[in-house]
């Protein structure tokens, strides 16, 4: 018996109907299931993608401060250098904004 007849209706499927019904289901059943996966699968990629994005943006963003206190450090101790010490400075975030646009690009290709 199939699983269309055991709920029982007003007009009775034949039993062919009835089968046929059973696979149509069985194979929406499973091509929902399979489709879930995949969505799955692509939304734990991107959680991935944002964790190693938002330590890498963090790293980023520390050595920054790092790099600032230093600067502030050297300036103090020597105060001729504090135009070259800030130049120094300005490098080096341009270099890790350039680091971290180009992780961007790629963690984006990944996700995809």
């Amino acid at each position: 018996m199939s699983s269309i007849e055991r709920y029982g209706s007003a007009s009775p499927l034949r039993p062919r109907d009835a089968r046929a019904l059973d696979r149509l289901t069985s194979t929406v059943h499973g091509s929902t299931a399979s489709a879930l996966v995949v969505i799955d699968a692509a939304g734990q990629k991107w959680e991935e993608v944002l964790r190693i994005n938002t330590d890498l943006t963090g790293q980023i963003m520390r050595d920054a401060v790092q790099v600032a206190q230093a600067e502030a450090i050297g300036s103090q101790m020597a105060p001729n250098a504090a135009h070259r010490l800030a130049y120094i400075a300005d490098q080096h975030a341009m270099q890790e904004s350039q680091i971290l646009a180009r992780a961007h690009q790629a963690l984006g290709r990944l996700a995809q």
